[in-house]
This record gives structure tokens, sequence and C-alpha cells, in this order.
């Protein structure tokens, strides 16, 4: 199991998408993330991303 964890930043270079969309994605359910604090910074792992990614992605037209 790869237990590798990135920051918002770049799991979203990864995903090929804006921060503000991946924190959208995470807030509505759509991938996984972790706060260590209320309000803090967002963590995700990389099976997240492999999951996330073998289901489509995310669709930048839906959180315009």
């Amino acid at each position: 199991m790869d237990r590798r964890v990135f920051t918002l930043k770049e799991a979203a270079q990864i995903l090929g998408v804006h921060v503000d969309t991946l924190r959208r994605s995470i807030k509505a359910g759509k991938i996984k993330g972790i706060q260590m604090v209320k309000g803090g910074n967002w963590k995700i792992f990389h099976e997240e991303i492999e999951r996330f990614m073998s289901g489509g992605g995310i669709n930048e037209a839906e959180n315009v």
C-alpha cells in the first residue's frame, strides 16, 4: 500500500486542476482529503488520487 501524502497544491498539480477546484471537490465528497486540525491544510493520500483518477476525475465545468 502506498502511503505517500500530498498537499492540496501537489494533488491539484497531479490531477491537472486548480487548487480551488480540488478543495471544492473535497468538500463535495468527490475525493477524500484529511485535515489534521480544523481549518488546517488539506492532505490527500496517493491511493485516493489514483482511485479518483480511475473514476473519471474532476469535471472543471461542474465547479464553475
